[in-house]
């Protein structure tokens, strides 16, 4: 459920109007309550924390865990595996889907950065592989380029890459080049 809410739609809007029974746009403001409590159920965040950080009441807190957890109930048993993985794998280490391992010495937050190793990690090597593959068809471009050879990766942050190019090798999205 979590990875087809992820791929038709804004999971943190699909969330928020479980919890506020209506539809929620990314511009609302209910939109990124649904995003704090989805990350903090998904990282094991307790009712007291989620209750004195929301300024809701415990019991709510709990509803809207409840309602998380049911609509994405392999969530929490990622989590779980993951925490398992990590504890009981030789030298204690979780493993990013390209393989990097984080090892962990401090098993006080063992759940938690073990969740976010493989997530955060994952990502990282996912976004890694895809800069290579915009850099190496950057250069092909070049190559075979009767325009220019000026397109190159111009600004990187979080998940966003930036190019800048001419405008004749911009395509039809009504936005201009560089």
């Amino acid at each position: 459920m979590l990875i087809k809410a992820c791929a038709e739609k804004d999971v943190y809007s699909f969330v928020g109007s479980l919890m506020y029974n209506r539809p929620i746009k990314k511009s609302d403001l209910e939109r990124q309550e649904a995003k704090i409590f989805t990350l903090a159920v998904g990282y094991r965040s307790g009712i007291n924390r989620l209750s004195r950080e929301s300024r809701l009441s415990g019991k709510r807190c709990v509803e809207i865990r409840d309602i998380i957890w049911n609509t994405f109930p392999r969530m929490k048993d990622y989590g779980q595996q993951a925490e398992y993985f990590a504890n009981h794998s030789p030298g204690n280490y979780i493993a990013t889907l390209t393989g990097r391992r984080r090892y962990f010495n401090n098993k006080s937050r063992i759940y938690t950065e073990a969740v976010n190793t493989v997530v955060q990690g994952s990502s990282l090597d996912m976004f890694k592989i895809a800069l290579a593959d915009i850099y190496k068809n950057l250069t092909n471009m070049k190559l075979s380029s009767t325009i220019d050879n000026r397109s190159r990766i111009w600004h990187v942050m979080h998940d966003e890459v930036v190019i800048q190019t001419h405008q004749k090798r911009c395509r039809k999205s009504g936005r201009n080049g560089l």
